[in-house]
C-alpha cells in the first residue's frame, strides 16, 4: 500500500481516509509542471545549473516518487512522460560534449557532469522506485550513444562534487545501466569502435576496464558494473575473446580477495553472466568456477548473509549450466488450464484428463531416465540443501529456489532422491511422542531448516516436481509445520516456518488436480482452517486464510468452502480478537471443523506461552461452549481440570481461566434451556463440579504466593468469580474448608501489590457478595483496612476495591459505615508518608459505585448529610494535584472524581428529576460547580485529563432535564453534532476560550487556562497562549465601548487579580500565571488597560502589582522569581500616560528589580540584569530629559553596568552597584 503526508491524503477526493492507500499517481500534474521547469535546463545550447528553488523541485519530486514505493506500479502508464523528456536533453548534450572527434577541456567535461548530475539523480531515484529493469527500458539505444556515454561516464568517474559535496555515484550507476542497453546492439563492436586501427585501446577493453574498479565500490556502482559488464561479455562477438580472460580474473580475485565488496562485486557479475550468457560458451568454463561456489564455506563467507546469498545464487546457475535446458517429462502436469481448454468438448476434456494423469504417472514425452548427470550436479546439490539450512531468510529462500529449478533438469531418480533429502531434513532431530498434538517432538530440531525445507517443497510442488505418490509422505509434515512453534522462556520461535508451510499449502492448489488432493483435503482443510483463525501472529493467519481460498478457488473440494472464505477474509483475520472470538466462533458452527478448533483452543491456544493468547483463549472457549456444550463440558473440560494444579506456570494460569469461562457459559446454557435449580447431572457433579472445587482447595502455597503468583491469582479470582456468578453449589459436604480458602484466596490477594490481582479479587468480592453474602467481620475487616493509619497502603487499596463492589443486599446493613470510612479515605493527609494516590483513587471509585448501586432510591438509603459530604469529598478530589516521581498522581483522583460525579448527579435525571436555572437546592448548586470544574479540567495541561474532563462535559451539558441559563449558553459552544477531539490542543482551546465569556465559569477556565499556557508541551503552550491572547485582545476597554453587554478588559484582569488571592503561595498556578502576565503585558493588552481603562484599568492594574509582588516575595523558587522579575519589567515599560498613580507604580517596579539585582542567587541576579538592560534600551529618548529642563537619566551609563558586571559575584561586593544602578535610575 502507498502512505502519503496528512497534506497529500487530504488533497485528493479519490484517497481512502481510513488507510491513507491510494489507487493510482495522485501527483502527476504537479510532478509534470516541475519536470517541465527543470527540464527547461536541458533545452538550450549550453547546460544551465539548477538554482536553489529548482533543486528544492527537485527534491520534491523525489521524495514523492519515494512515497510510490510499496506499489510502484501506479508510475507504470506515466513512465515515459517522466523519462523521455529527461533522456532527450542528456542524450543531446552528452553527445555534442563527448562525442565527435573534436572534444572539448576535461574542465568542461567535468563542468557538464556536475551540471548534469541532479537529472541522473531523478533517473536513479525511479530506478529505486520502480525496478532498473524497467526503467532501463526508457533509455536511447542509439549505436552513436555508445562512445560518447562511455567517455561520460569516465569523465564522471573522476569527477566529485565541488565544495567536498559527494561523489557523483547516481550518475555513474544510471551511466552504466544505460551502457549496459546499448551494449545490445546487434552490430559488431568493432564496427563501431573510433578506437580501430588508432593504436588506442579497444571499445571492449575500454568498458571492460571502466567497470572492474566499480565491481568492489561500496555503493550502488557495483551492480550496474555487474549488468553491463554481463550485457558486453556475453555478446556473440565479445563471448570466445574477453570472456574467458576475465573469467580468469575474475576467479583469481574472488579466490584471493580480502575486500569483502570486492568478493561482492564479482561473485554478483559471475551470477549474472551465468544466468543471460549463450550455455554453449558457458560449458568449458563451469568446472573452472566451480571453487567460487565453494567459497560458501569459507569463513569470510560465513559471516556475511549478501556473500553466502551470492555463492548459493552462482551455485544454482552453475548447476543449471551442466544440465540442457529442458523441462522434465517425467514432472506431474495438471493439464491445460486455459478457458478455452475447460470450454472444450468433453472428449477434448477428457483427452487432456487422461493426457495429464500420464505425465503424473511418469509416462510423458521426453522423460530421459538414462542421461548422465555431471558428478558436480552432486556438490552443487550439496551446497543448496545446506543452503536450507541457513540461519538467514534470503539464503534459504536462494537455495530453496535453486532446489526446484535444478531438480527440473534432473532425471526422475536423481530428482526423487533430492526430495528425499529434503525430506530428511525435516525428520533430523525429532522424537516420537504421542502426548503432543502434532505426534513428534520437535523442540530440538533447528527452525531455519523446517523453514528453508518448507520454501524448498513449495517450489518443488509450484513446478508440478513432487510427484502426487509423494504426497502421503509430504502433507504429515506439512501439517507439523502449519503448528510449528518452539518456546523459548519468554518468547517462541516457528513464524517464519508457519508462513513458509502455509506457502506450501498454496502451492498444492495450484499445482495438483482436486483427484489428486481428494485425500489429503479434510487434513488441510481443518488445519488451514485453525490456523488462519487461532495463530497469534497476523502474517501467519492472513497467509492461512489466503491458502485456504486459494484451495477452495481451485480445488473446489474443501467442505463449506465459500463460507468459510467470506467469514475468515484478509481483513477478518486481521485482528486478533475477533479472529479468536469471532471468526473461530463462527466457523466452529460446521461440524467438520468443529472438533479441530476445540481441540486447538483448547490444547494449545490455552496454554501458550503469551498471556494475551491464553485470555483470548478462555474467553473462546467460553463463546464457543454456547454451541457444544456437551463437548466441552464432556470433555475438553475434563482434561483441563487435571491441568489446573500443573507445575508449569503457563499452563496452570491458562487452564483455571478457561475452566472459569466454560462454567459460566455452561450455567447459561442450562438457563436458557429452562434449567430449574441445579443445571448438572449427578455424573457431572462427581466429574465436573467437584473436581473444580477441589481446585480452589487443594492449590499448593507455593502457586499463590511464589514466582509468578501475581497471574495465578488473577486466574484463581478469575475462577472464583465464573462460579460465583452461576448457580454453583453453595454447600459441599466433603469440602468444609471451600469457603473459607475461597475468602482467604481473595482477601490476600485484595493485599497484593499487583494492581490487576487487586482488580481480579475485587470482581470476585462482587460475584461472591451476590452468590453467598459477605459476613460482616470481612466488611469490618475491609472498613478497618482503608483507614489512613494502616500504613500498609496496597491493602488500602485493595480493601477500597472491595467494598465498592459490594452489592445492595450486603451494603445496606453498613451504608453509613462504609461511606464515612471511604470519605476518610479520599482525604489527602498532611502527612505524606500516609498519603497514597492509587489508594484514594480506588475510594473514590468505591464511594460512587456504593452510592449508585442503589440507583435512583439513593435517597431513602444514603441520608442527606451523608450525601453532602460524599458530594464534597468529590470536589476536593477535584483539587488533589498531588505530585511524586512518577509526576501528577493526583490526575488519576481527578479523573475517578470526575466519573463518580457524573454518576452521581445523573442519578438525580434517572428517576425523571429535573435542575432548573436558579434553583437553590442541593441539585442545582451540585450541578453548576459540577460543570464548572468541568470546564476547568477540560482545558488543563495533561492530555488525559482534557478528554476525560472533554467528553464528560460534552455529555453532561446536552443531558435532558436540564434547564440551566449558562447551560444553555455551554451548548452554543459545543453543539451536539459536533465532537471535539480533546487531545488536540490545537481543537480545544480556540473553543474553550468562548467560556470566559460566561461568568458562571469564567473563574476556573481562567485557572485551567494558566496552567495550560505554563505548561511544559511547546504544541500545548503555543495554542493554549495564542489562543488567550487572541481573546484577550478583542475584549472592549468598558461596557460603553462594546454594542452589547460583555465581558470587558478590566473584569477579565480583576478575575486575573483574584487568582493571586484564591491560589496564593500555590506554586503550580501561580508561577503559569506570572508567566501569563508577562504573555499578556507583551501583547500589550496591559498597556491597553492603563490607556484607555481609565481609572477603572489603572485600579486594576495597582492590584494587579501588589499580588505579583506578595506572591514572589520572600520566595525561594528561582522561576517564580524570574517569573516575577519579567512582569515587574514589563510594568517599568508601561507607557506614559500622565497618570501620577502610573507612574509611581513604574517607579516601584524599576526599584523592585534593582532590588534583586543583590539576591543570594546568582540565576536571579542575572535574570534581573537582563530584563532590566532589556527595559532601558527599549526607553524613548524623550525620558533623557526631566520636567525642568535640566540633565535626566543617562541610559548608556546604566546599560553599560549592566552589560559590564560579573554578577556571578558575592552579593558584598554587587551591593554597591545595585545601588549606583538605582541611584541612575530614581532621574526615571
Amino acid at each position: 500500500m502507498t502512505m502519503l503526508s496528512g497534506q497529500d491524503a487530504t488533497a485528493h477526493p479519490y484517497v481512502d481516509d481510513t488507510a491513507t492507500v491510494v489507487s493510482f499517481f495522485i501527483q502527476k500534474n504537479t510532478i509534470y509542471t516541475q519536470l517541465t521547469g527543470l527540464v527547461a535546463n536541458l533545452n538550450g545550447d549550453d547546460v544551465i545549473a539548477l538554482s536553489v528553488e529548482q533543486q528544492r523541485d527537485l527534491d520534491k519530486i523525489c521524495g514523492t516518487l519515494d512515497q510510490y514505493q510499496e506499489q510502484p506500479h501506479l508510475l507504470d502508464p506515466h513512465l515515459e512522460q517522466l523519462i523521455d523528456p529527461v533522456v532527450t536533453g542528456l542524450r543531446r548534450h552528452i553527445g555534442k560534449t563527448f562525442g565527435g572527434a573534436k572534444r572539448t577541456e576535461s574542465a568542461q567535461e567535468r563542468d557538464i557532469v556536475v551540471k548534469l548530475h541532479p537529472f541522473f539523480r531523478y533517473i536513479y531515484h525511479l530506478t529505486k522506485v520502480r525496478g532498473y529493469k524497467t526503467v532501463v527500458k526508457f533509455l536511447s539505444h542509439e549505436v552513436s550513444d555508445l562512445e560518447p556515454t562511455l567517455d561520460f561516464v569516465a569523465a564522471a568517474a573522476a569527477t566529485d562534487l565541488p565544495d567536498g559535496g559527494g561523489s557523483l555515484w547516481e550518475t555513474r550507476y544510471v551511466g552504466m545501466l544505460w551502457m549496459s542497453l546499448i551494449c545490445m546492439i546487434p552490430f559488431d563492436l568493432k564496427r563501431i569502435d573510433s578506437a580501430v586501427g588508432t593504436g588506442k585501446a579497444a571499445l571492449v577493453e575500454r568498458i571492460s576496464s571502466l567497470c572492474k574498479p566499480y565491481l568492489s565500490a561500496v555503493s550502488k556502482e557495483y551492480e550496474s558494473a555487474a549488468i553491463l559488464m554481463m550485457r558486453l561479455l556475453t555478446r556473440r562477438d565479445t563471448v570466445d575473446v574477453h570472456l574467458h580472460s576475465f573469467l580468469d580474473w575474475a576467479i583469481n580475485e574472488a579466490l584471493t580477495a580480502n575486500d569483502t565488496f570486492k568478493l561482492r562485486g564479482i561473485l554478483t557479475t559471475l551470477s549474472t553472466i551465468y544466468k543471460f550468457g549463450p550455455r554453449s560458451s558457458l560449458l568449458p568454463t563451469l568446472t573452472k568456477i566451480l571453487p567460487c561456489c565453494r567459497l560458501v564455506d569459507n569463513p569470510k563467507v560465513q559471516s556475511n548473509t549478501l556473500l553466502r546469498k551470492l555463492c548459493v545464487k552462482l551455485s544454482q546457475r552453475i548447476g543449471l549450466g551442466f544440465m540442457r535446458v529442458k523441462i522434465a517429462g517425467w514432472r506431474y502436469h495438471r493439464g491445460n488450464r486455459t478457458l478455452a481448454s475447460n470450454l472444450a468438448k468433453t472428449a477434448g476434456a477428457a483427452h487432456t484428463v487422461q493426457q495429464g494423469a500420464e505425465v503424473a504417472e511418469g509416462k510423458g514425452e521426453g522423460d530421459e531416465d538414462g542421461e548422465d548427470v555431471p558428478e558436480e550436479v552432486e556438490e552443487i546439490v550439496g551446497i543448496l540443501l545446506n543452503g536450507l539450512r541457513d540461519k538467514d531468510t534470503i539464503v534459504r529462500w536462494s537455495s530453496a529456489k535453486g532446489i526446484g529449478r535444478i531438480s527440473s533438469r534432473l532425471p526422475r531418480d536423481f530428482a526423487q532422491e533430492v526430495i528425499a533429502s529434503v525430506l530428511s531434513l525435516l525428520e533430523e532431530d525429532t522424537f516420537d511422542n504421542a502426548e503432543v498434538e502434532t505426534g513428534i517432538d520437535y523442540s530440538q530440531v533447528s527452525d531455519s531448516t523446517w523453514h528453508g525445507s518448507c520454501l524448498a517443497l513449495a517450489e518443488l510442488a509450484r513446478r508440478g516436481l513432487l510427484l502426487p505418490d509423494r504426497l502421503d509422505e509430504v502433507v504429515p509434515w506439512v501439517v507439523r509445520a502449519l503448528k510449528f512453534d518452539q518456546r523459548r522462556t519468554t518468547h517462541s520461535v516457528g513464524v517464519h516456518v508457519r508462513d513458509a508451510a502455509c506457502y506450501v499449502c498454496w502451492s498444492f492448489a495450484r499445482a495438483y488436480s482436486p483427484e489428486v488432493m481428494k485425500p489429503f483435503v479434510e487434513v488441510l482443510a481443518r488445519s488451514l482452517v485453525v490456523i488462519s483463525c487461532l495463530d497469534r501472529e497476523v502474517n501467519v493467519r492472513r497467509a492461512a486464510s489466503a491458502a485456504f481460498q486459494e484451495n477452495v478457488g481451485r480445488q473446489g473440494v474443501f467442505p463449506h468452502g465459500i463460507e468459510i472464505v467470506t467469514l475468515a477474509d484478509y481483513f477478518a483475520v486481521g485482528n486478533r480478537g475477533s479472529s479468536f472470538g469471532e471468526v473461530a466462533v463462527e466457523i466452529a458452527r460446521f461440524e467438520d471443523y468443529r472438533q479441530p478448533i476445540f481441540d486447538h483452543v483448547a490444547g494449545v491456544c490455552a496454554v501458550h506461552w503469551d498471556r494475551n493468547i491464553r485470555e483470548l483463549a478462555a474467553t473462546t472457549l467460553g463463546r464457543l461452549t454456547v454451541g457444544e456444550c456437551g463437548y466441552m463440558v464432556g470433555t475438553v473440560l475434563k482434561k483441563l481440570i487435571p491441568q489446573c494444579s500443573s507445575d508449569d506456570l503457563v499452563i496452570r494460569h491458562g487452564c483455571l481461566l478457561a475452566v472459569g469461562e466454560i462454567c459460566l457459559a455452561w450455567a447459561d446454557v442450562k438457563k436458557k434451556e429452562g434449567s430449574i435449580g441445579d443445571f448438572w447431572t449427578n455424573e457431572e457433579y462427581s466429574d465436573v463440579i467437584l473436581p473444580i472445587s477441589k481446585i480452589l482447595t487443594t492449590l499448593p502455597s507455593t502457586h499463590l504466593d511464589g514466582f509468578g503468583s501475581d497471574q495465578t491469582r488473577v486466574a484463581v479470582c478469575h475462577l472464583i468469580t465464573c462460579i460465583a456468578s452461576t448457580p454453583w453449589p453453595t454447600s459441599i459436604p466433603t469440602l468444609p474448608t471451600f469457603f473459607p480458602t475461597i475468602w482467604n484466596i481473595v482477601n490476600t490477594s485484595l493485599e497484593r501489590r499487583e494492581e490487576v490481582v487487586q482488580e481480579g479479587a475485587s470482581l470476585a468480592v462482587a460475584a461472591l457478595s451476590g452468590w453467598c453474602g459477605v459476613e460482616e467481620r470481612i466488611v469490618k475487616g475491609w472498613v478497618e483496612g482503608i483507614k489512613v493509619g494502616n500504613w500498609n497502603r496496597f491493602e488500602r487499596r485493595g480493601c477500597a476495591l472491595a467494598l465498592g463492589k459490594l452489592r445492595v443486599g450486603v451494603l445496606k446493613g453498613f451504608v453509613g459505615e462504609v461511606l464515612e470510612g471511604l470519605c476518610r479515605a479520599c482525604v489527602v493527609q498532611e502527612d505524606k508518608l500516609k498519603n497514597d494516590a492509587e489508594a484514594r483513587r480506588n475510594a473514590v471509585h468505591a464511594l460512587t459505585d456504593v452510592v449508585c448501586a442503589f440507583g435512583s432510591e439513593y435517597k431513602q438509603v444514603v441520608p442527606a448529610p451523608q450525601l453532602s459530604g460524599v458530594l464534597t469529598v468529590l470536589f476536593a478530589g477535584l483539587e488533589d494535584y498531588s505530585t511524586d516521581s512518577r509526576g501528577d498522581v493526583g490526575s488519576w483522583v481527578r479523573e475517578a472524581c470526575l466519573e463518580g460525579l457524573e454518576r452521581i448527579v445523573g442519578l438525580e435525571l434517572l428517576g425523571g428529576g429535573r435542575i432548573s436555572d436558579g434553583a437553590d437546592n442541593l441539585e442545582g448548586d451540585t450541578f453548576r460547580k459540577f460543570v464548572a470544574h468541568l470546564c476547568r479540567q477540560s482545558v488543563e495541561k495533561i492530555d488525559r485529563m482534557r478528554e476525560c474532563a472533554g467528553g464528560i462535559l460534552e455529555r453532561v451539558v446536552w443531558w435532558e432535564g436540564v434547564e440551566d441559563g449558562a447551560v444553555e449558553e455551554l451548548r452554543c459552544i459545543l453543539p451536539h453534532d459536533t465532537h471535539i477531539n480533546w487531545n488536540n490542543p490545537a481543537e480545544v482551546f480556540p473553543k474553550m476560550v468562548k467560556v470566559l465569556e460566561l461568568d458562571a465559569y469564567r473563574k476556573e477556565v481562567l485557572v485551567g487556562l494558566v496552567v495550560s499556557v505554563g505548561g511544559l508541551t511547546e504544541s500545548l503552550v503555543r495554542h493554549a497562549s495564542s489562543s488567550l491572547i487572541d481573546f484577550v485582545s478583542a475584549l472592549p476597554e468598558s461596557l460603553s465601548t462594546s454594542p452589547a453587554p460583555s465581558l470587558t478588559l478590566p473584569t477579565f484582569f480583576d478575575d486575573l487579580a483574584d487568582i493571586f488571592t484564591t491560589r496564593s503561595k500555590q506554586d503550580r498556578v501561580t508561577v503559569p500565571l506570572l508567566e501569563v502576565l508577562n504573555v499578556l503585558i507583551g501583547s500589550g493588552s496591559l498597556g491597553k488597560l492603563v490607556s484607555d481603562g481609565g481609572e477603572e484599568g489603572v485600579r486594576v492594574v495597582k492590584g494587579l502589582y501588589e499580588g505579583v509582588k506578595s506572591e514572589v516575595a520572600r520566595s525561594k523558587d528561582v522561576k517564580k522569581v524570574v517569573a516575577g522579575i519579567q512582569v515587574f519589567c514589563g510594568y517599568a515599560s508601561l507607557p506614559k500616560v500622565g497618570d501620577g498613580d502610573v507612574e509611581a507604580l513604574r517607579k516601584r517596579a524599576i526599584k523592585q528589580v534593582v532590588f534583586y539585582l543583590a539576591h543570594p542567587y546568582p540565576k536571579v541576579r542575572r535574570a534581573a540584569a537582563e530584563n532590566l538592560y532589556v527595559v532601558v534600551t527599549t526607553w524613548d529618548v524623550d525620558m533623557d530629559v526631566d520636567e525642568g529642563g535640566g540633565e535626566g537619566l543617562d541610559t548608556m551609563e546604566v546599560e553599560e553596568i549592566l552589560l559590564a558586571t560579573d554578577w556571578d559575584l558575592p552579593v558584598a561586593e554587587l551591593k554597591p552597584v545595585r545601588e549606583t544602578v538605582g541611584t541612575l535610575l530614581e532621574a526615571v
